[in-house]
């Protein structure tokens, strides 16, 4: 299991997101059927809907446009597969010309994602999108752009190998599900929708620490957790923190956060009173697990800090370490921010266990 899920508030902006035979939903030279025996979905439930091209020369899936505020990041991801022998799938998102289009190859055992145009409504000039294989022929796509207006258009399109605009088949389209859009720079878990609009609040989890629990002299924490953001999304000033320890007045012990600084993948950081950090680079991966420790010793004014099985780094630092009474997990009361991902284990111990932090974090 992966473990306890921490996740940012957020809103399905999308209605009727398994319905895509209702009128909510613009059909391009395809037919909907719903609730098809075969895929299951996520859930299990038999909910994934199936759209067949017709035999027009033309584009075929289906479409929506939703308003928005003009330059607001926006998310949309949907769950896909191929039906019949369709070889892909392109997701087409942004306002009007400028959208911006990605598509993904569908396959039994492979994956092979592509870029199919370049969109202007981006600050870097590109769209940025990520694909996830989720098993039983179906796949998650997320895209996430910057609007230029006030509406944003999504089409959800059969792809052929070489184009999205083609002469159809009538028993090749495209397995559907899940459709969501967010006002978010990646997406989160889906929130299903009919009539209206759903949201959800922040996750929080902590956990009161009693009085001489946490040893202020040493100890070492090791935690495993993943990341569900695209790393590629995030700003320099965004991060997942996953675990905290906090006194009353607010001081971390300890406080692992991940930071997107690079713009191209994750950098994890490690931050222990009295100001130390620790910068490992880009190392951890979307949606796979990671582990990382730290040990701290007050007596020698020591820090160490290893990310799965590397070399410890160290640091001497004064100070004194604080008394926390409070441990929050996948969220940061001092920089006001959550993780968005699993907290698969927290493991302390009240002891510097520095000499085996690399085999602790391997």
């Amino acid at each position: 299991p992966l473990g306890l899920l921490i996740e940012e508030g957020s809103t399905n902006l999308l209605t009727y997101s398994e319905q895509f035979d209702n009128a909510y939903w613009y059909k391009q030279a395809s037919n909907v059927t719903p609730n098809v025996s075969s895929p299951l979905a996520p859930t299990g439930l038999n909910t994934v809907d199936v759209f067949y091209e017709t035999v027009d020369s033309s584009t075929h899936g289906i479409q929506k446009s939703v308003p928005v505020s003009n330059g607001t990041q926006y998310t949309f991801s949907v769950v896909v597969g191929g039906a019949g022998g369709r070889e892909g799938a392109v997701i087409r998102f942004g306002n009007g010309s400028l959208d911006g289009t990605i598509g993904t190859y569908i396959g039994s055992t492979a994956l092979e994602s592509f870029a199919l145009g370049a969109s202007s409504l981006t600050t870097d000039g590109a769209i940025q999108a990520s694909c996830v294989g989720l098993g039983n022929g179906l796949f998650k796509i997320a895209a996430t752009v910057t609007s230029t207006a006030t509406a944003l258009h999504v089409s959800i399109w059969s792809f052929n190998g070489s184009s999205a605009n083609f002469i159809g088949s009538a028993t090749k389209g495209l397995y559907i599900w899940g459709a969501q859009l967010e006002q978010k720079s990646f997406a989160t878990s889906y929130m299903p929708t009919v009539a209206s609009t759903a949201s959800r609040s922040a996750d929080e989890c902590d956990l009161a620490l009693p009085v001489g629990l946490i040893n202020a002299s040493q100890g070492t924490v090791i935690v495993t957790a993943d990341r569900t953001r695209n790393p590629i999304l995030t700003s320099a000033t965004g991060g997942d923190p996953t675990i905290e320890f906090e006194d009353n007045g607010g001081l971390g012990l300890s406080m692992i956060q991940n930071f997107d600084s690079t713009g191209l993948g994750e950098e994890t950081v490690f931050i222990a009173s009295p100001g130390v950090a620790f910068s490992f680079g880009d190392v951890s991966v979307e949606n796979q697990l990671f582990t990382v420790g730290w040990t701290y010793n007050d007596t020698i004014s020591e820090f160490n800090a290893s990310i799965d099985g590397s070399v410890p780094q160290n640091q001497v630092a004064s100070g004194s370490i604080i008394y926390p009474n409070k441990l929050n997990i996948g969220y940061s009361t001092i920089l006001n921010q959550r993780m968005n991902g699993h907290i698969n284990s927290v493991k302390y111990y009240g002891k510097d266990l520095s000499a085996k932090l690399q085999s602790l974090t391997a």
